[in-house]
């Protein structure tokens, strides 16, 4: 499961101990998640990333699918509701 989704993430990971958000984007529903992912490395240094899933850019919309498939494939779906 790691290796899968660490592999799937790579394509949205920021350059190592940046810290980038959707914030600004242009087409954008109000009151849904922000969800974040950090990456911690050997020496401490984080990357992070904060995705708004209000954000309606094509881009933003195939992150928001892959997001919303985290829990069935982190097989936490049932503790979800």
């Amino acid at each position: 499961i790691y290796k899968k989704l660490s592999s799937q993430l790579s394509r949205y990971k920021p350059a190592p101990g940046k810290v980038e958000n959707n914030y600004n984007c242009v087409n954008k529903a109000t009151d849904h998640q922000t969800v974040s992912f950090v990456w911690t490395d050997k020496s401490g240094v984080e990357t992070k990333l904060d995705h708004y899933m209000g954000c309606m850019n094509s881009s933003d919309k195939s992150f928001n699918q892959f997001i919303e498939q985290l829990p069935e494939m982190l097989r936490i779906n049932d503790l979800i509701r």
